[in-house]
């Protein structure tokens, strides 16, 4: 059998030889022509007729909503109108969440983000573009065509022409589902990184919501569903092991495994003001949007960065003072309580001051929105200040901008407000809530930014939090002082503690950054002083991160809370608005050094984020940090473990009550632990620490 196999591969072999010696080397093997086939005639040939249809038909019995670009909605999807002049051409794009989970990051109305898009056809095909203005040069030299093809864009999604041209317009249209229905701001893994779940985005149940266009924007809501199969089981530890912490679920759904977000996206032209950037200095503290510019081979960098700041003009530029002539105006929103509102106001009103000191009359006004409202306030062309509810998380407010990308202009600004802000000293959320909470459930919340944002430093300020665990243990410590809890002085307390939290988020909508440095100014004793604390407040900064100023007990007690603006804060809208002559920003840049000049006076003194640190290590100079008083830190420090103690020595019989359970003495005390124990770590930062300036 084993002989026969051989012999029949050895013969297949000698056929193989056999064919390959006929054919002559490298030419190709023929293969046999199909009976009766013919080749098509040319002229013949019918062309295949196009399968897009007539854009009439698409749009018939559609719903037509006109703007800078014209909606057509239908049953089922919603298409956009592209003309030929609207490709290639650059818009802003941003997205807020206008409603959320209302715990751990995912709150209603926050601002997501900005960045400059552009539709741009590619065959049969409409990409959505995320525009690289990073890196830039003059126009139509050799270097910006360099530049061009230096760098890249990124596609946000395509989609396919769904019509043939408009007879007249040559316009086309797109299935506007493709591009916006989809996980664009990448939600799916902001969830899983929260909750440790894999959500998905469910295209089948999201939709659109309201739909608006008007002359220079466009509103598209979208009911993003998000869907997940089942949340993981936790892991079983080895025997005699602690088991990892594992994240719960969200718990605010009724069902874990499905929510729904509505997310805002507001397509924009970019402002046409004839706006000026302004660079930046570093000795004065501004957000500010970067470029590398390589236009000029003689800079010894490309790196330019101009100022976030609002478009300000006078309407009579000849006058010492005027009125501007499109002020900033923010909208109080309906859900603002109506006896917070003032309040929230005065703490609006109080960057006028600074304003006028450069001649500008009103440039910030204040306007209640109606209850009977027609517009969102998530509408690009309102900035607002809003009210949501979150669960349990602690009370806290946010203040971020939205900007041109390529030139720093602010046209968007919208402040939060979390309702437990007010709630903490009524002590519901701190007693009953956060000795339940894992550390992971009660925190600080974390901005959501979708990943295409250009401005993610912007939208982070933890200020209210700590603001309102300060404040807790400032309330705690005037209750056992007499103060009635439910009474007039105590609602004094809260509407002061609003004002200056309102204070110091719009100056971050003006474009102001933190300033730890200006607690400085002035000495313990002069805090109490309410001659100057009314003239030069109690810090430097509405900026800084402000304690509740509480004196020691039988002291002269000044203002617990900042009621004007610091010194620093009218240099700082100095630098940002003064309006100086000049064609180009490289041109204001003389007036520009001599304001910041005055960096050296103690009264102007600046310090930042990273400067203050972000933990262990990185916060090296002992006088830059959040929530101390005082040119002498060591002397505050002192002062508030002496008012730790003063609690712990009065909870007991000021704060217990009959019947009551044992809640309010653990959160006094553990309170006043924090706040002794912060004092303590701070003191440290004298051992090896090192000052520094600007």
């Amino acid at each position: 059998m084993a002989k026969t196999w051989i012999a029949f591969l050895a013969s297949m072999l000698l056929c193989a030889l056999l064919v390959a010696a006929q054919t002559p080397e490298g030419a190709p093997i023929q293969k046999p022509e199909a009976v009766n086939a013919q080749k098509p005639d040319a002229d013949t040939k019918k062309a295949e007729p196009s399968k897009d249809k007539p854009f009439a038909e698409i749009v018939k019995d559609a719903q037509v909503i006109k703007g800078l670009f014209t909606l057509y909605r239908t049953e089922e999807k919603v298409f956009l109108e592209i003309l030929p002049e609207q490709l290639n051409r650059i818009y802003l794009v941003s997205l807020t969440m206008d409603s959320g989970l209302g715990e751990r990051g995912f709150y209603a109305a926050a601002m997501a983000g900005e960045a400059p898009v552009s539709f741009h056809q590619q065959g049969k095909n409409i990409q959505l573009i995320f525009k690289n203005m990073r890196f830039v040069a003059r126009e139509g030299t050799p270097m910006q065509r360099a530049v061009a093809r230096s760098f890249s864009d990124s596609i946000l999604g395509s989609t396919k022409i769904e019509s043939l041209p408009h007879p007249e317009r040559k316009s086309v249209l797109i299935d506007l589902g493709a591009l916006l229905l989809t996980d664009v701001p990448m939600l799916s893994y902001d969830l899983e990184a929260t909750f440790r779940i894999a959500y998905r985005f469910d295209p089948k149940n999201s939709a659109f919501g309201t739909l608006k266009a008007f002359p220079q924007n466009m509103e598209v809501e979208t009911l993003a569903h998000y869907a997940a199969e089942r949340p993981p089981l936790p892991p079983i530890p080895a025997p005699g092991s602690t088991p990892p912490p594992t994240p719960p679920p969200p718990r605010n759904l009724p069902d874990v495994r499905s929510m729904i977000f509505h997310l805002r996206y507001s397509i924009s032209e970019p402002p046409q003001t004839g706006y000026r950037p302004r660079l930046a200095d570093d000795r004065v503290g501004h957000f500010f949007d970067q470029v590398e510019d390589y236009s000029d081979d003689l800079r010894y960098t490309t790196t330019k960065r101009f100022i976030s700041r609002w478009h300000l003009e006078k309407q009579d530029p000849s006058a010492a003072r005027s009125r501007p002539k499109n002020p900033i105006v923010f909208w109080l929103e309906n859900t603002i309580p109506a006896k917070y509102r003032d309040a929230v106001r005065d703490g609006i009103l109080m960057w006028n001051k600074a304003f006028e000191r450069i001649g500008f009359v009103d440039a910030i006004e204040v306007k209640q929105q109606p209850d009977d409202a027609d517009w969102d306030p998530a509408d690009v062309r309102y900035s607002t200040v809003r009210w949501f509810a979150g669960y349990p998380d602690p009370g806290f407010a946010q203040g971020p901008s939205r900007t041109n990308p390529m030139t720093g202009q602010i046209y968007d600004a919208d402040i939060r407000f979390s309702e437990s802000i007010t709630r903490f000293f009524r002590r519901e959320i701190n007693e009953e809530i956060a000795p339940l909470s894992m550390p992971w459930e009660y925190q600080a919340p974390r901005p959501f930014v979708a990943p295409w944002s250009s401005g993610t430093a912007r939208y982070f300020c933890d200020y209210a939090d700590g603001a309102v665990r300060d404040a807790e243990f400032a309330f705690d410590l005037l209750v056992t002082r007499g103060i009635d809890p439910e009474g007039p002085d105590a609602e004094n307390f809260i509407k002061n503690f609003l004002r200056e939290i309102a204070a110091h988020e719009v100056g971050h909508t003006l474009g102001l950054r933190h300033n730890f440095h200006a607690s400085t100014i002035h000495t313990l004793e002069q805090a109490q002083d309410l001659q100057i604390t009314s003239r030069d407040g109690l810090t430097g900064s509405v900026m800084d991160y402000i304690p509740t100023n509480i004196a020691a007990r039988g002291a002269k007690q000044g203002e617990y809370h900042q009621s004007t603006l610091g010194p620093y804060d009218y240099w700082a809208i100095e630098y940002a608005y003064k309006v100086i002559d000049g064609a180009t920003p490289e041109a204001e840049e003389p007036e520009l050094r001599k304001i910041a000049s005055r960096a050296a006076d103690p009264k102007l003194a600046y310090a930042t984020d990273e400067d203050a640190g972000f933990g262990p290590g990185l916060d090296m100079d002992p006088v830059v940090n959040r929530f101390d008083l005082g040119s002498d830190p060591l002397k505050y420090y002192a002062h508030r473990v002496e008012l730790a103690k003063e609690i712990w020595a009065n909870i007991e019989k000021k704060l217990e009550k009959p019947g009551e359970g044992y809640q309010i003495l653990r959160r006094s005390f553990t309170s006043a632990l924090g706040e002794a124990g912060y004092a303590l770590f701070l003191s440290s930062k004298y051992i090896g620490g090192v000052y520094h300036s600007r």
